[in-house]
């Protein structure tokens, strides 16, 4: 899945969306060696912004690399989320 810039134009930058509960994971694709998802940051600001406005609470927010993949969960970068992010800070 892309994400779309506000002219309409894709942003490469692949994620996807999986329902939990009632919850929903975002994964978002990094930036790889070989130019996978070169707008991965700006992918990331867009779809964290477009949560904010639909004023949706980001419970926890994690990192997670192939490196990381070795080091047990709680070493990857883990970050409860409180109080609620805005992503106008």
């Amino acid at each position: 899945m892309h994400a779309k810039r506000s002219d309409g134009s894709d942003l490469i930058a692949d994620f996807t969306i999986t329902p939990s509960g009632d919850t929903l994971t975002l994964v978002i694709e990094a930036v790889g060696p070989d130019a996978a998802n070169p707008d991965y940051v700006e992918a990331l600001t867009t779809l964290l912004r477009r949560l904010s406005v639909r004023d949706a609470e980001i419970v926890t927010a994690e990192t997670d690399t192939r490196v990381l993949l070795t080091e047990p969960i709680a070493r990857r970068g883990r970050w409860t989320c409180s109080p609620r992010w805005s992503a106008s800070r």
